[in-house]
């Protein structure tokens, strides 16, 4: 099987990871596949989930800083909008991980059911 540029730099990444060369990465992989383990999460779902949550501090931080900035009606405004943005970024990080772990739990691992 050939791979793209960019999945070959996925694999390799995801190899350096574990510490393992690429070769040893998808032997692991193909064993526990074949002894019948669950798919492992991936770990885009694990960098989704902590991307989300840096991005609600950063928003966070903004809402402080609008806070000192404003009064009034504007003040008002300004944290109702970003109350509503903070909901949906702790939203989208439920889905995420719900995604990402939901199937673990229940023993198929990355929100996959199967193959």
């Amino acid at each position: 099987m050939r791979l793209s540029p960019a999945e070959a730099d996925a694999v390799g990444a995801a190899a350096q990871r574990e510490g393992l060369s690429v070769g040893a990465w998808v032997g692991q992989l193909a064993v526990g596949r074949a002894q019948g383990q669950a798919d492992p999460v991936p770990v885009t779902w694990q960098e989704l989930v902590a991307e989300l949550v840096r991005f609600r501090a950063d928003v966070r931080r903004a809402v402080d800083v609008i806070e000192q900035v404003t009064s009034g009606a504007q003040r008002t405004s300004a944290a109702d909008l970003a109350g509503e943005l903070l909901d949906r970024v702790d939203a989208a990080t439920a889905a995420a991980l719900a995604a990402g772990m939901g199937g673990w739990r229940a023993g198929t691992r990355g929100g996959r059911q199967g193959r």
